[in-house]
């Protein structure tokens, strides 16, 4: 199993440090137990492992979770898969508890339940567990499950990257970087995202380069942030593509270049990022590092705009006023003015006052019924829960 390959695939669509921990921990788990049993022989048969489970092994009650949650000889039943987790974990198998905790705080096979969530973390943690020790320190850093305990959390976050987990090193050093629930210490942060990216991390190679782009740890270093950027770039991680194509229609770190900004845009914009999508837009907009094509560029506007990014809105709403790319429609570019207002786009509430006075009351209400009625449409994968 290439579990670096494995979890960059996954981790790539997570931009939030605040969900890594359940996302990052259950694909770690999954990945060291994969590397474990590619060093020891298993039961010859699910049938024989089920006997030692029942027998009383908490080794291979955890086992044989394991066996049925992943459907491995059959189909997967999560209920029963938590049946043993449980049992295991009540006799004191670690990585059970920590399964256990992962599953209830996802619902997977129980209640969802993050008070008993945290309960099973915190007994994994104190046996030692990585795994548990990051869940369990993000849980105390966010309050869920238990009290809220900043102090608590950062103890359990620096044990976890301390036992060489990636995902806990790149939050420790994002933590300490920006000084989120602990000290800020900046060249003690750079060090952690070192580690996590040294071990291939691209969340962590990404976030290195933000820090020397805008100089957290000293002075701004733009070629050195070109350098992170593009590193974890290479891992298709979509925030680090568009940095990049950032740095390129900048000239920043690296030469000015509209085709490559617009190349690196269009990697990250194909992965479902609406602000990627924008981008990319308004290069086919304006044959900036692309032919210019209006109607690709109106394509990639309109679908970064219904994933709901405000900034994409607003130009929708100007396009549909100017009767650029599309038919002149006021109506339509009130529609949209109305969402962007309605996330803090100052322009959008300006040109909305503007173009109501010109419009006929159905127009204004059936306008405003559709703003109301607007669900978002999410291209974007959503981060993946590895199953443990």
């Amino acid at each position: 199993m290439d579990c670096t390959r494995y979890k960059d695939g996954v981790m790539r669509s997570v931009r939030s440090v605040g969900i890594q921990w359940f996302v990052a921990a259950l694909m770690v788990l999954a990945c060291d137990r994969a590397r474990a049993e590619d060093g020891r022989a298993l039961p010859a048969t699910v049938e024989g492992l089920r006997r030692k489970a029942e027998a009383g092994d908490l080794g291979a009650a955890f086992e044989y979770g394991d066996w049925i949650r992943k459907g491995s000889k059959g189909p997967k039943d999560p209920v029963e898969a938590a049946r043993w987790y449980r049992r295991a974990a009540e006799g004191g198998e670690a990585r059970a508890q920590a399964s256990l905790g992962w599953a209830l705080h996802h619902g997977i096979g129980v209640e969802k339940n993050d008070v008993e969530s945290a309960r099973w973390l915190a007994k994994s943690a104190e046996q030692g567990n990585a795994f548990a020790q990051f869940g369990y320190a993000e849980m105390l850093a966010t309050g869920t499950g238990t009290a809220r305990d900043a102090a608590a959390a950062a103890r359990w976050l620096r044990k976890a990257a301390g036992q060489g987990m990636p995902e806990a090193q790149h939050n420790l050093g994002a933590r300490l970087v920006a000084g989120a629930g602990m000290v800020p210490d900046p060249e003690e942060g750079m060090e952690w995202l070192r580690k996590a990216a040294a071990q291939g991390s691209a969340q962590a190679k990404n976030h290195l380069g933000t820090v020397y782009l805008e100089g957290l740890g000293g002075r701004p270093d733009p070629i050195a942030a070109a350098k992170w950027f593009r590193a974890a770039a290479e891992h298709e991680l979509a925030d680090a593509q568009r940095n990049l194509g950032n740095l390129y229609h900048d000239g920043n770190g690296v030469p000015a270049s509209p085709a490559q900004a617009a190349r690196w845009w269009l990697l990250a914009a194909e992965q479902g990022m609406p602000e990627a999508q924008l981008d990319v837009g308004r290069a086919y907009l304006t044959g900036t590092g692309v032919p210019k094509n209006p109607a690709v560029g109106l394509g990639w506007v309109r679908r970064s705009a219904l994933q709901g990014f405000a900034e994409a809105q607003f130009v929708l709403g100007m396009m549909s006023r100017d009767g650029n790319a599309v038919p002149r429609d006021e109506a339509e570019a009130y529609r949209w003015f109305l969402l962007a207002a309605a996330q803090g786009i100052k322009p959008a509430t300006v040109e909305r006052a503007l173009l109501k006075p010109g419009l006929e009351p159905a127009q204004i209400e059936a306008a405003e019924k559709a703003a109301r009625e607007f669900k978002p449409v999410v291209e974007a994968p959503k981060p993946k829960s590895v199953e443990p």
